[in-house]
């Protein structure tokens, strides 16, 4: 993944930094074991001191951008208007940092509650954060610990408790900062600690994630007691067995488990799908991994064992047919099952920066929107403008100003996808499993470029969203050239602008609002990718044959 700052100006990297001052220097030569050891040790020490402040800073720039983006307080949100929206400006702010960080959504939202804490909930406890004398981790153990104490003035006692006593005991692991901090909420603010027990039986559910060689965890949050209950079941059906059973205890364990949730592979709950693609020499005895969704890549010898399992179905895929049959001829905006199948094994996961949601359990999304009235005008259904995305990510997509997504494919046939934030910021990511499917994106696509984008790129100037024809302005009115960093904000002003040129006059509008705005993230699409090809002309041609070269058509996507 490439991620480019919004700013031209190249920063100085960390690694050009003179740190010595700071006791992260060389290590001298000509030192005895033991000094090496202690300079060794010093600079641990010193790291982890930096680590501390630099997490401070981190999260004190995110109190910045959640003050101005989103001062709103989380606990009175319900009465805003602007917090009834379905992307709320706490959720843009969430998805901007996500996407610019490439990390979760959930990772993102704890930078966020921690850049609050520290700015507002916590300030004492975050001097200790600053000074080294609390971890990162020891901090998020603290903010996760206070978070159902409601009342400010409470709050603020159970922050000074909280620093005095680390400052005066020497505390420090993980462990022993957030029962310190759990202690002293029980002590200060009974209700919050009942409302902490309440909120925390609404956290219960079951997660899945993969480990090393193609194992995986099923995790199980609830109650003490009814995970103990849990735990005595399996337990109980681990040890129905007899002296010949050579399996390890873990091993029968996971069997009984895994037989209790599924009916032994004979009731109801054995109905279950699970998806793998992979090359059809590996069936064979060849050595290339698949793909298993959800997980990722499995070795050969781990597909053959799935497929020989009783009751998997294998399907082939041909590629070769693919390229006439990508939709469905009763409705051309599903895709063929072929075409499904090829696009979620492509990438695998949700393509949205930072996010793992296993691509069948995503929605497909038309990167170029389809046009339901016209199929011609819009995104094609078709495995360059196809992409998994996930429920909230789509949403994102679609509803919340500033982003803007794309998807390209390079002239060595490798697709990649690209979202710029509100903020400027661009990610871009190769699709995952290319090495899976490596010649798809050589196979020339049947159809295309959307109408709208041949209709409007003739025009001078840029198209009004409002009423779906270039905007009308005198010879002698300079022409101000259409900002893409922030392209919502772009769409609106030309709506704005628009509306007040036809006051008094009688509506033109031939499209749609929504018509209007994927026409114009059409084009802004169209420019962007002009954008990348004549940045990566400037590096590569040779100056003498740049213009003709730069001139010659539209860049080859």
């Amino acid at each position: 993944m490439s991620r480019r700052r919004k700013q031209s100006r190249t920063p100085k990297r960390w690694r050009d930094a003179d740190l010595t001052p700071l006791g992260l220097g060389p290590v001298p030569d000509g030192l005895s074991d033991h000094d090496a050891d202690v300079a060794a040790i010093n600079q641990l020490v010193a790291t982890c001191e930096g680590e501390s402040y630099l997490v401070w800073r981190r999260l004190n720039a995110v109190a910045d951008l959640l003050e101005r983006r989103a001062p709103v307080d989380p606990a009175t949100a319900k009465d805003s208007v602007e917090f009834t929206r379905l992307c709320d400006p706490r959720t843009k702010l969430v998805t901007s940092i996500a996407t610019t960080l490439a990390v979760s959504t959930y990772l993102a939202e704890k930078l966020v509650t921690e850049g609050e804490a520290l700015r507002h909930r916590l300030p004492q406890t975050g001097v200790l954060l600053r000074d080294g004398v609390l971890s990162p981790r020891a901090f998020s153990a603290v903010v996760f610990e206070t978070t159902a104490v409601i009342d400010p003035g409470l709050m603020v006692q159970i922050d000074h408790r909280i620093a005095d006593e680390l400052t005066a005991s020497g505390i420090r692991t993980v462990t022993t900062v957030a029962d310190l901090a759990r202690r002293i909420v029980a002590d200060v603010d009974t209700e919050a600690a009942r409302a902490e027990r309440e909120a925390a039986k609404k956290n219960a559910g079951v997660a899945s994630y993969p480990i090393r060689s193609g194992m995986a965890v099923l995790e199980i949050t609830d109650t003490a007691e009814r995970v103990a209950v849990m735990d005595a079941a399996i337990t109980a059906a681990s040890q129905k067995t007899d002296e010949t059973d050579t399996r390890s205890s873990g091993r029968r364990r996971a069997d009984a488990t895994f037989d209790l949730l599924t009916g032994d592979g004979t009731g109801p709950g054995s109905r279950i799908v699970v998806n793998v693609i992979t090359d059809g020499s590996t069936l064979e005895g060849g050595d290339k991994p698949g793909h298993l969704d959800g997980h990722g890549t499995i070795s050969a010898d781990h597909v053959r064992d799935i497929a020989s399992t009783p009751g998997t179905v294998v399907r082939p895929l041909d590629l070769t047919t693919l390229a006439d049959h990508t939709a469905q001829a009763a409705d051309p905006y599903r895709p063929t099952a072929l075409l499904d199948t090829v696009v979620r094994g492509l990438f695998g996961t949700c393509t949205w920066p930072g996010c793992s949601r296993p691509a069948h359990r995503c929605q497909l999304d038309h990167v170029t929107e389809y046009n339901h009235q016209n199929p011609d005008a819009g995104g094609a259904t078709c495995w360059c403008n196809l992409n998994p995305k996930c429920v909230f990510h789509h949403q994102i997509k679609t509803f919340a100003d500033g982003f803007l997504d794309d998807q390209v494919i390079d002239a060595n046939g490798q697709i990649w996808t690209e979202v710029t934030t509100p903020e400027g910021f661009v990610s871009r990511t190769r699709a995952a499993n290319t090495w899976l499917l490596p010649d798809l994106g050589l196979i020339p696509c049947r159809h295309g470029p959307p109408q709208d984008l041949l209709s409007t790129s003739s025009r001078s100037g840029s198209t009004d969203p409002a009423n779906g024809t270039a905007p009308q302005r005198s010879s002698s009115t300079p022409q101000r050239p259409l900002s893409v960093r922030c392209p919502e904000h772009a769409w609106r002003s030309l709506l704005r602008h628009a509306v007040e040129g036809s006051k008094g006059a009688e509506p033109t509008r031939t499209r749609t609002r929504t018509e209007a705005k994927h026409a114009y993230r059409l084009q802004l699409r169209a420019q962007n990718r002009q954008a990348r090809f004549e940045r990566l002309n400037e590096r590569t041609i040779e100056p003498a044959t740049r213009t003709a070269f730069a001139d010659d058509g539209p860049p080859p996507y």
